[in-house]
């Protein structure tokens, strides 16, 4: 695709640039951003999972250019667990044995989660009071408080607690629980644990959204949804990767499990909540809510399915809707048979669980593709 001219090498850095560190944080205040990049401030680039990694928290990032983001093997089932580690959390030195709340990050290092979700938080408000600016623009990774190691990925492991005991609730950053087993100190028992897997930015600030117009929102809410066609693209490695080395069925299996794969999910499941958080906005400014009607025909990608998570990401077309209690759908409430393109397989959904993809006639789909190709090309 040609990439139009008619911004300058300057602009086009500086806008970089603001895309660049509201990914790192969708709670910096828009209205601090100059207005003609604000519309487009949570176009995230693929520069948030690169591999050479800058910090901000006493790291050199010159001691660290060019380091791999290390191979992380998520739980695979019940039967093939982990090990919590002897010892203190670092942060805040408090035995991890008796923990039920941890977080394990792709170094493998285990820290009390919500030790980590300080560490976050305050490794975002550093960057931010750098003036959003950084060693190198390529990429922002958050830092093991242990070794130092850039992260993307942070799994959320919770023991559920003694019978008649509320059990964890999973919450729309981490995304549905697997059941995996973790053999926890002093006593090395083996024991159900809940895990689930958060973009790093997400266990900072809830999503803030603050639009001073209709139309603001509406660019907003376009280039979110152009970035989030773009990450969902970012499937396609992990799968083609594995169903063709594996076949179709044993493939499918391997990429619920696949810890590249549950990092694009990830980052997936951000850029979703940011286009409700905006959408809410948008029915705020014009006093009623229009969601887009889900027909027959309509090109949509799934998201939040519980039971199958590898579908999640996935795009297709509705061939039919089933209204309740009727063949094909014996339930109370409306579903929708969707026809996903890359598996070649419809599911039975509900509305909750589909996002209408965007129109690729939008007259503003053109230009933010261009520009997401234009910032990928720029980074290499």
């Amino acid at each position: 695709m040609p990439i139009r001219s008619g911004a300058s090498p300057r602009s086009f850095r500086a806008l970089q640039r603001t895309l660049f560190v509201a990914d790192c944080s969708a709670a910096l205040p828009f209205k601090a951003l100059a207005a003609p990049y604000r519309s487009a401030c949570l176009l995230p680039l693929t520069m948030a999972h690169s591999s050479n990694v800058a910090f901000c928290d006493g790291v050199d990032p010159a001691a660290l250019k060019g380091s791999e983001l290390p191979t992380y093997q998520l739980p695979k089932s019940p039967a093939e667990g982990l090990s919590v580690p002897s010892g203190g959390c670092v942060v805040c030195s408090e035995p991890l044995g008796a923990k039920t709340d941890l977080a394990r990050l792709r170094c493998g290092c285990f820290f009390c989660f919500q030790c980590v979700k300080g560490r976050v938080n305050a490794h975002i408000i550093a960057y931010r009071d750098r003036q959003y600016t950084m060693p190198s623009p390529e990429n922002f990774n958050f830092p093991c408080p242990a070794c130092s190691t850039g992260c993307d990925l942070i799994e959320r492991l919770q023991k559920p607690s003694a019978s008649g005991m509320p059990l964890p609730v999973a919450d729309e950053y981490g995304g549905p629980f697997r059941n995996v087993t973790a053999m926890q100190p002093p006593d090395g028992v083996e024991a159900p644990w809940l895990a689930n897997y958060y973009e790093f930015t997400a266990l900072s600030h809830a999503v803030q959204i603050s639009c001073e117009s209709v139309e603001e929102a509406q660019r907003m809410i376009t280039f979110s949804q152009i970035a989030g066609r773009y990450i969902r693209e970012r499937l396609m490695g992990p799968w083609k990767r594995l169903t063709s080395a594996l076949g179709m069925e044993a493939g499918m299996e391997a990429f619920k499990w696949d810890a590249e794969a549950e990092a694009v999910r990830a980052s997936i499941r951000m850029r979703d909540i940011e286009i409700t958080a905006m959408r809410r906005q948008s029915a705020q400014l014009t006093g009623q809510d229009r969601p887009v009607p889900l027909t027959v025909g309509t090109v949509v990608w799934v998201a939040g399915l519980v039971k199958r998570p590898e579908y999640s990401g996935f795009e297709g077309k509705i061939t039919a809707v089933l209204p309740p209690n009727t063949p094909g759908n014996t339930t109370g409430e409306t579903r929708y048979r969707v026809s996903v393109y890359v598996v070649g397989i419809e599911l039975s959904l509900r509305a909750e669980n589909l996002r209408p993809s965007l129109d690729a006639n939008d007259k503003m789909y053109d230009w933010g593709m261009q520009f997401a190709m234009m910032a990928e090309a720029f980074n290499q």
